[in-house]
């Protein structure tokens, strides 16, 4: 997967062609179409609220909110930059998979709409084991736990795999 770029570009030229991996947006949507190409079943998302918990815009201590520490002045903090991006950057109201009022955004909204398009057309069991947020239609919420216990029991000879698209009836 690559957004061609120069270390992409001298890496497929050294590597050969490995097949190709639909993304749109965001990284999950990769990450979602490689487990569907490598047969994985079910697929299992965690971590995909789609939304703002907490009215958080990002984590604590990612790589953006330490870019965001260097960017703010004394006169403001980092409670400021996420209030500000919660009022300023296309959020929406939404509810969650509890039925309980959420933020979200077009961005997380597209991504939503786009992975929801993508997991009607599998015939692979999708399961959001995100335990909250936005979520997903056509899939079942399971805690984390529990799809850890029903499903991470068998390993795969992954890189015996190939991605090429003549071979994953794509």
């Amino acid at each position: 997967m690559s957004f061609d770029e120069t270390l992409m570009k001298r890496l497929a030229s050294a590597l050969g062609d490995f097949g190709r991996i639909k993304a749109w947006g965001s990284i999950s949507t990769g990450a979602f179409d490689l487990a569907r190409r490598l047969g994985c079943d079910p697929i299992i998302f965690a971590g995909q609220d789609l939304s703002f918990p907490g009215l958080r815009y990002y984590a604590h201590g990612t790589y953006q909110e330490r870019r965001w520490l260097r960017e703010i002045g004394a006169e403001r903090t980092l409670q400021d930059m996420h209030d500000w991006r919660m009022v300023n950057e296309n959020n929406l109201d939404a509810v969650d998979i509890f039925g309980r009022p959420v933020r979200t955004s077009k961005a997380l909204e597209a991504y939503r709409q786009y992975l929801e398009r993508e997991i009607a057309e599998t015939d692979r069991r999708v399961i959001n084991a995100t335990e909250g947020g936005v979520g997903f239609g056509g899939v079942r919420n399971m805690p984390l736990d529990e799809a850890f216990w029903r499903y991470a029991r068998r390993t795969h000879p992954v890189r015996r795999w190939s991605f090429r698209q003549e071979n994953t009836g794509s």
